[in-house]
């Protein structure tokens, strides 16, 4: 399960809009579909930032957040940028509260 601290440099990495990504879990510079772990990743979705913080698949990152929160795809997906910095705080604050 991730933890707030990992949540949170997930989020990092995705702060700056043109390092988010929808749809895959990240691209490189020029758009072509890449593994978050990939040293050419440059841009991710919130599941390809967890992966990459916690050097782990795309795949994995699915499973590593509290069920409770739905799934981050959708947000990240259609709901768009600022929602999913947003759902990424709120799951990092609850999780330091249940601490």
């Amino acid at each position: 399960m991730i933890t707030a601290a990992q949540m949170r440099e997930a989020r990092a990495l995705i702060t700056d809009p043109g390092k988010w990504c929808t749809d895959v879990f990240s691209v490189d510079r020029q758009g072509d579909e890449v593994s978050p772990l990939s040293h050419r990743a440059a841009r991710f979705c919130a599941y390809g930032a967890i992966a990459k913080v916690m050097n782990i698949s795309g795949e994995e990152a699915w499973y590593q957040v509290p069920h409770q929160y739905g799934s981050l795809a959708r947000v990240n997906n259609r709901s768009g940028h600022e929602a999913i910095l947003n759902l990424m705080d709120e799951i990092a604050t609850d999780l330091e509260q249940a601490q």
